[in-house]
């Protein structure tokens, strides 16, 4: 499987793939781009199973990517590093059928978690072709949601009702 991570800050890039380099999965290749317009680049060019990408960035953000690749009908698991607890990205996220939301700073045992999980959902696709293979994705997408709804729930709510009181 091929891999793609985005991010404007060349050491995070760096940093992510020598923890990816050590994750026992079947990584053919790990692609990087510093920008959102690079990242397109490389799409269009080669086959993308897992996309990592960076939410803010110059120019275009992560989420622009996002929103190109669904446009544009690949297939790729999006993962999505931010630096930033914003609701308004994870809300974003969830209606791009993004797979994860992943905070910043990033340690490697997470990150392997999620990328493991996003390898059996592209092993789930790519066996699915042709059949239903979206209820796939939202189905794996169902701990991510559950986890925004989770951090809605405790922090829009009490925010609610310390403005009734």
């Amino acid at each position: 499987m091929n891999i793609l991570i985005v991010d404007d800050e060349y050491y995070i890039v760096q940093g992510i793939i020598k923890m990816v380099k050590q994750f026992a999965l079947p990584i053919e290749e790990i692609y990087t781009a510093y920008s959102i317009e690079q990242a397109k680049k490389i799409i269009e060019r080669k086959q993308m199973q897992i996309l990592l990408t960076d939410i803010e960035m110059p120019q275009e953000s992560g989420l622009d990517l996002v929103a190109w690749i669904r446009d544009n009908g690949y297939q790729i698991i999006c993962l999505l590093l931010t630096g930033h607890q914003r609701f308004d990205y994870a809300h974003t996220a969830i209606m791009m059928h993004c797979f994860s939301y992943i905070l910043k700073p990033v340690n490697k045992c997470s990150l392997e978690k999620e990328f493991i999980k996003a390898f059996r959902a592209v092993e789930k696709l790519e066996s699915a072709v042709g059949e239903k293979a979206i209820p796939l994705l939202e189905k794996e997408n169902d701990g991510f949601v559950n986890k925004v709804r989770n951090y809605i729930q405790q922090n829009v709510g009490s925010a609610e009702l310390n403005r009734r009181t």
